[in-house]
C-alpha cells in the first residue's frame, strides 16, 4: 500500500513490510460498532483485498477495549 487511506473511526498504519494494522478508533466510546464503523472497515477491507502488497491484517482496537459491542439506540 503505497499510502494509507483515512476513515472516520480507523486508524491504519504499516507496522513492518506487508503488514498493515487496522485500528478501531473510537476509544471514548470503548470502540462501540456503529454503522459508520462498519461502513468503514466494509471499505477498508474491500480495497486492503485488492493492494497486492498487503500480506497481512492485524485488528486492533485503540484505548483500553478491542470493542464493546454493536452500538444500540431505543427510542
Amino acid at each position: 500500500m503505497l499510502s494509507l487511506p483515512t476513515y472516520e473511526t480507523l486508524k491504519l498504519s504499516q507496522p513492518k513490510p506487508h503488514v498493515t494494522l487496522v485500528e478501531l478508533n473510537r476509544p471514548t466510546k470503548l470502540n462501540t460498532m456503529n454503522k459508520q464503523l462498519f461502513d468503514d472497515l466494509k471499505t477498508c477491507f474491500e480495497q486492503l483485498n485488492i493492494d497486492k502488497t498487503c500480506r497481512a491484517v492485524v485488528l486492533s482496537g485503540a484505548g483500553k477495549a478491542f470493542s464493546s459491542g454493536k452500538f444500540f439506540l431505543f427510542h
